[in-house]
């Protein structure tokens, strides 16, 4: 995913916030921030078979792909604030 309208999306929600003097917009803006950073972090584990092959010239095993997607989960969790919250 190219995420080509991200910004925009989010641009939108916050000057409609702005327009229409409400909160409501700013919350909306910051939960597609949210799903967008999400969503980036899941492509990054889709792409690490792909990712491994590049970097060691062969597909990782079970044990290597839990390694890698355990480490883009946990750069995530750093990055943004604590863990991510699965909702059932």
């Amino acid at each position: 995913m190219e995420y080509e309208y991200e910004r925009d999306v989010v641009s939108e929600l916050e000057n409609l916030g702005v327009d229409y003097q409400s909160n409501a917009h700013y919350e909306m803006a910051g939960e597609v921030e949210e799903v967008y950073r999400k969503a980036k972090a899941f492509d990054k584990i889709r792409n690490v078979d792909k990712d491994f092959y590049k970097e060691y010239g062969y597909y990782p095993n079970e044990e290597e792909w839990w390694y890698d997607s355990s480490n883009i989960i946990e750069k995530y969790e750093e990055l943004h604030g604590g863990q991510i919250k699965w909702k059932t």
